[in-house]
């Protein structure tokens, strides 16, 4: 499974980040691969641009503390498996954020050498660019 870690900070109160990241259907406007999502109580339905393709996935909330940690895990779709988590904190300037992702393509071997060769820098620049977006998002 790989696994990418990205911490910053933002000038939010963790109240505004949680309410922002914990809400599938606001993805869409701060995270420019995800393309639509739409919730029903913890379970959420994702459409999302991986590399030029439209995939799409369900996904169910796997962790939920009000104002501090939002986690959800893939229950169908294209990646053998992934998860997304979010733990917010208060800080100086606002809020610290560490944003996790962690997925498994759904090829074995050649799966891992894709990843390692392109899918892997791939979504560390996506989620790079959608970190920038929600940033500004946040900071509005």
């Amino acid at each position: 499974m790989t696994k990418i870690i990205k911490e910053f900070e933002v000038e939010a109160l963790p109240e505004r980040v949680f309410r922002v990241v914990s809400v599938p259907d606001k993805w869409p406007q701060w995270c420019g691969f995800v393309k639509r999502a739409s919730s029903n109580g913890s379970d959420a339905h994702w459409v999302y641009d991986m590399g030029g393709m439209k995939v799409e996935s369900d996904s169910k909330v796997s962790e939920l503390r009000e104002n501090s940690v939002y986690e959800f895990r893939q229950t169908s779709g294209f990646m053998k498996s992934g998860a997304t988590r979010f733990d917010i904190r208060p800080s100086e300037k606002g809020s610290k954020v560490i944003w996790t992702t962690e997925y498994e393509l759904p090829f074995s071997y050649l799966g891992k050498i894709a990843d390692k060769l392109k899918a892997r820098r791939q979504f560390e620049q996506a989620i790079e660019r959608a970190l920038k977006s929600l940033i500004q998002f946040l900071e509005r």
